[in-house]
Formats: structure tokens, sequence, C-alpha cells
């Protein structure tokens, strides 16, 4: 395995463009990818702790009912 980058210079000798720069489109899936990976986990989150609720009692108070 080689590891090998590209390098082109300016006239001033000044680079003016790398090998190592991620193209547009990687960026954007890879933003993406990251964008739907913290959506899935907040909703995984969401989800684990909807069964924790606590029950709702109804009373009747019959003080309130006598007038």
């Amino acid at each position: 395995m080689s590891l090998t980058e590209e390098v082109a210079f300016d006239k001033e000798g000044h680079i003016e463009s790398a090998g190592w720069r991620i193209p547009l489109f990687r960026k954007l899936f890879l933003a993406l990818v990251i964008i739907l990976l913290v959506a899935l986990s907040f909703g995984l989150g969401r989800l684990s702790v909807s069964g924790v609720k606590e029950s709702i009692r109804i009373e009747f108070d019959p003080s309130i009912s006598k007038s």
C-alpha cells in the first residue's frame, strides 16, 4: 500500500490544489450520513424512554360533592 499525494503549484510556488481535498459530493454525503445518524440516535433514545410513564389515578372526593 502506498500513500501518495498530488499537489499542484501556481507560478509563485504556492499550493494551488492538493489531492487530499474532499470533493463536494463526498462532503454532502458525509454531512447527510451524520445528520441521519443523529436523527436515528435521537429517535431511538426517545423510544427507549416512552414506556416509562407514571400512571394516572382518578379518585372521588365525597367532601366536594356535598353542597
